[in-house]
């Protein structure tokens, strides 16, 4: 998989995010899971403060030895392996409290088009 259908398919999965976060009601957007974790508000926070990766995948960045797709299989595992309990970094964890999300799909839009 070469950069430009990295960056297609990043595309295509922010796009189902924004779909799923608006088509969720305001409740259930900031309802925290019966087992613990983060509501869905939460996650898009998160998300949303981490964003200065993608900044990084547009450019800005120093020309690689190795193939775009190297380290998506392994960063797939890595992610949607749900037995794993991460700790994010304080500079991206989510607000504590409930999550406006007219303004997180805003600012959520706003990074997808950069």
């Amino acid at each position: 998989m070469q950069q430009e259908e990295l960056l297609n398919h990043f595309t295509s999965v922010s796009a189902e995010l924004l779909k799923i976060v608006s088509s969720t009601g305001e409740e259930q957007f900031n309802a925290a899971p019966s087992t613990g974790g983060w509501s869905l508000g939460q996650i898009a926070d998160h998300l949303l403060k981490s964003y200065a990766s993608v900044r990084v995948m547009n450019g800005n960045v120093k020309p690689t030895e190795r193939a775009p797709d190297e380290k998506v299989q392994g960063l797939k595992e890595l992610f949607l392996d749900n037995s794993i309990k991460m700790t994010a970094p304080p500079g991206v964890l989510p607000s504590a409290g409930p999550i406006n999300k007219v303004g997180l799909l805003e600012g959520l839009e706003k990074e997808f088009h950069k």
